[in-house]
């Protein structure tokens, strides 16, 4: 799992522990607020309540209430994730000697001179084939990436 989406997972966690129950135990009919924490931890329970009775009102209600909370939780956290994500540094990777040997991404690559310090050759594919004019991996920015794949 990557870290984001542990950060994640455990916040939506931590806002649905903490706000669902209540919900479910404040809204719930006096006769079925005794069932709030089976209702919570069992969703067969939840979603088995007839449609229309005043269970499922509520269920529904308390459910829809926390997801509310959860979307303007992660809009929060994303907005300024967004213009952060515009001041990084583009890092050229196809430039850097990765000392790549054996299967690379479905294609075999071979290291010039057999040392691992030379640059990668992807088999079968050459300057003529990617256009003629320009080396094998060459970034060309999503710009030009993107009129590529208008063009065609």
């Amino acid at each position: 799992m990557e870290i984001g989406g542990a950060v994640g997972g455990a916040v939506a966690g931590a806002v649905w522990s903490a706000n669902l129950l209540p919900k479910l135990q404040t809204y719930l009919p006096e006769a079925s607020k005794g069932d709030a924490a089976l209702i919570f931890g069992n969703l067969t329970i939840a979603k088995g309540f007839a449609e229309g009775s005043a269970e499922r009102a509520v269920v529904v209600r308390g459910y829809q209430e926390t997801m509310d909370l959860l979307l303007v939780v992660a809009v929060c956290l994303c907005v300024p994730l967004l213009p952060l994500s515009l001041g990084l540094r583009d890092y050229r990777l196809d430039r850097v000697d990765q000392r790549v040997r054996g299967r690379v991404i479905g294609r075999v690559a071979e290291v010039e001179g057999g040392d691992g310090g030379g640059e990668v050759e992807e088999e079968g594919r050459g300057a003529e084939e990617e256009g003629g004019d320009r080396d094998v991996g060459e970034a060309r920015g999503w710009r030009e990436w993107w009129r590529r794949r208008v063009d065609n």
